[in-house]
């Protein structure tokens, strides 16, 4: 594969410089792609702001009070709002940055600690292909290998950009409630191959302790708090995230029906044994952060292996996206059309069609 890859790669790289500052501008703080020159710059830009912030906090705390107070809110959502502002909020909108995710069958007899390896020869050819292009390990060592073995269960909703599980349902008393939104999506073209790459922004909206309870309404009684939270943070400051985000309330809506209809709240559980590593890569450019990830998948009766990418830079996902293709038992899989590029919601939906 380096061979093949090579001359193509010392061409790309010509270019790549230029590209990742225009993609790195276009993510902006969002998705934390900054030089050194550019935090010093946005430093000094920021310090003025904050010193003009700093003399009106009295007047912003008077300004939030009467917006508590207001006559156009309800009393449940004046409540909403005062969680928010004592940092007791349901909603918390964590973002992960742009994930690439497919899954392929697994092989007869093979197991989930195949996973390990799978992972290292996916995170050598990327790191080869990574200082063709300009880029080199910011550390020594890769950090350590995490492993992870869990059930979840999913609580399907009719819609791939809504992802609603107990994480880790084992019987246990840390078993979350997690609720995660797909706001966007974007297309990014191969750099060594014709295939185009759908590259998903999930935001994590909901982490919920559940304790021992499992049951519909309890799921209902959260999702209905999180609707009347996002109504209510509409009235919020100009920063409040959720504000700027139509997608939020609707795919919050779909959750909150899927729990209320008893006839169509349907579980699906699923095991999974995820080998995680993060790379830290840095170029005269900037730095960036991903994941890799290698997950062997139970589903009934059925085994996959899922293999994911997660950072901030849409570029440089599909450049990876492409090397992660070239292995061996992935192309196996492509050449019979057994693989499915999706998110977990979606792939549950490919699954039971």
């Amino acid at each position: 594969m380096q061979s093949h890859l090579t001359e193509r790669l010392r061409l790309f790289s010509m270019g790549i410089g230029e590209e990742l500052w225009r993609s790195s501008s276009e993510e902006g703080e969002r998705r934390g792609l900054n030089s050194g020159k550019l935090k010093e710059k946005r430093r000094l830009v920021v310090m003025l702001p904050l010193v003009v912030l700093a003399c009106f906090a009295v007047s912003a705390n008077f300004v939030m009070r009467s917006t508590v107070e207001s006559p156009l809110l309800s009393g449940p959502e004046i409540v909403a709002l005062q969680k928010a502002a004592s940092g007791g909020a349901l909603l918390t909108q964590t973002i992960e940055g742009w994930e690439w995710r497919a899954f392929y069958p697994k092989e007869e007899g093979e197991k989930a600690e195949l996973g390990e390896k799978k992972l290292d020869a996916m995170l050598d050819n990327v790191l080869h292909v990574a200082k063709l292009i300009g880029f080199k390990k910011k550390k020594n060592k890769l950090d350590h290998e995490e492993v992870e073995t869990r059930s979840d269960i999913y609580v399907v909703v009719p819609d791939p950009g809504v992802g609603l599980k107990y994480r880790g349902d084992g019987g246990k008393d840390d078993t979350l409630l997690e609720l995660k939104l797909r706001t966007r999506t974007v297309t990014e073209y191969g750099f060594f191959s014709d295939r185009d790459y759908v590259l998903e922004d999930w935001d994590k909206m909901i982490r919920k302790p559940l304790g021992k309870s499992r049951g519909r309404d309890v799921v209902l009684d959260i999702l209905a708090d999180a609707v009347q939270e996002y109504d209510a943070r509409q009235f919020g400051s100009a920063e409040d995230r959720f504000r700027f985000n139509p997608q939020v309330k609707r795919l919050l809506g779909l959750a909150k029906e899927s729990a209320e209809n008893e006839s169509k709240f349907k579980q699906v559980p699923m095991t999974k044994t995820r080998y995680l590593d993060r790379l830290s890569l840095v170029s005269k450019v900037l730095t960036v952060n991903f994941k890799f990830e290698a997950t062997a998948v139970k589903l009934d009766d059925s085994e996959w292996w899922s293999v994911a990418i997660e950072g901030p830079n849409r570029l440089l996902c599909s450049v990876f996206a492409d090397v992660i293709l070239r292995e061996k038992d992935v192309q196996k899989a492509l050449r019979e059309n057994k693989v499915i590029f999706a998110g977990y919601p979606e792939f549950l939906q490919v699954y039971q069609e």
